[in-house]
């Protein structure tokens, strides 16, 4: 078939804490493998992101945000994330492959290029707005020889609209890619105001995986509802801000309830409220067998609809662009936006809790998107696709 080609894919890939950000890169990673290739995840380190950092940006940030100052408290009562080891480093060495050398800037690696047969770009944010011209670079395959294919796979911008000095490196880049797959349909309009076009929304590669092929990889437990244990309800946060004081009150709302809580976090610098760590395997059953799932994370919301495990999204704010698009994104085509919250209301909660979902509706049209997104694969890396 493909033999032992080799697939080198750029994308976000260290962090000890998110969950999401791992198992995007293993999703891809298995289905990759399942099509006869060899992918490996390039390790790029952003230095030379912070190399551009400068104290005056930082000031600037502090003043221009006003989610700054909550996050300063955070760091100073937080907990940091090396502190806390959930076995991602066990995870990733046993089921993802690297590339041996490390690449600390965009210059490292149009010097010394990763040996490959194709490149994919993706998935997760690796072309939002952070960071250096440079890493958008590295993020747009811009240090691979024109000989060599580019794909981009469930790729997202997190934002509607580019910078004014990207607008020109975005558009060229792209121009050069074999195919192209973003993870929003504002991804796909932010494509073609640049002249691209050759463009198709792609499900997030944890998407391409069904319930089943997880349970059955990671070796998941199922547990049934009797055994005499209490409901579960899993709460999940990214970040720490405004939203961690509703969460305080959906726990002493789903407590008085008798829910069993497990308070998850991935921000830098962890509420100590939460603290549970758990592994990235434990993590994923304790989605499979929760009654209910509280979410800031795109990616806790995906497996929970995968899962069909009852979710609730909990937003900044209800506006649909930016980091918000990409829950739209799916949640209007499934017609379920009322599960997305931006406050603590219980009688909203109620209500949400006790409308019984159409995981048939669900289970349907993530078949779907996978399959498309599979096709996307196998039409992008045929072999005449690849030189």
């Amino acid at each position: 078939m493909q033999g032992n080609k080799k697939i080198g894919i750029t994308t976000i890939w260290g962090s000890p804490v998110n969950y999401g950000q791992i198992l995007q890169s293993y999703a891809l990673s298995v289905v990759l493998r399942r099509m006869g290739f060899s992918p490996y995840i390039i390790r790029y380190t952003s230095s030379d992101v912070k190399n551009d950092d400068t104290i005056l940006k930082k000031i600037k940030r502090v003043v221009s945000d006003k989610n700054s100052i909550s996050k300063i408290i955070h760091r100073i009562v937080g907990i940091n994330e090396k502190k806390v080891d959930r076995g991602f480093r066990l995870f990733t060495r046993k089921y993802l492959a690297y590339s041996e050398d490390v690449y600390n800037s965009y210059e490292d690696l149009c010097e010394n290029c990763p040996q490959a047969d194709v490149f994919i770009t993706g998935s997760d944010q690796v072309w939002g707005e952070w960071g250096t011209l440079n890493r958008k670079k590295v993020f747009l395959l811009d240090f691979v020889p024109n000989s060599k294919p580019r794909i981009a796979y469930a790729a997202s911008f997190a934002r509607n609209a580019l910078k004014d000095e990207e607008v020109d490196i975005f558009r060229n880049s792209l121009s050069h890619f074999k195919a192209i797959g973003v993870r929003e349909q504002s991804g796909i309009e932010l494509c073609k105001s640049l002249g691209v076009n050759h463009v198709k929304w792609t499900a997030d590669p944890t998407v391409l995986l069904s319930r089943t092929d997880w349970i059955k990889q990671l070796k998941l437990e199922p547990i049934n509802i009797g055994n005499n244990r209490k409901k579960s309800a899993v709460i999940y946060l990214l970040t720490n801000d405004e939203r961690n004081k509703i969460v305080y009150k959906i726990i002493d709302y789903l407590e008085e309830k008798e829910y069993e809580v497990k308070y998850v976090s991935s921000a830098r610098f962890i509420d100590k409220k939460a603290a549970y760590n758990p592994t990235i395997e434990m993590w994923l059953s304790d989605i499979l067998n929760a009654e209910l799932v509280i979410t800031s994370s795109y990616h806790g919301m995906l497996f929970a609809l995968n899962f069909n495990s009852p979710f609730i999204t909990l937003v900044r704010d209800k506006s649909v662009d930016g980091q918000n698009s990409r829950i739209y994104s799916i949640l209007n085509d499934l017609n379920l936006t009322h599960r997305i919250i931006d406050e603590f209301d219980k009688e909203v909660l109620d209500k949400i809790m006790k409308e019984p979902l159409n995981w048939n509706l669900v289970n349907n049209f993530l078949a779907s998107q996978r399959e498309e997104g599979l096709d996307f694969l196998k039409s992008a890396l045929r072999d005449g696709a690849i030189n």
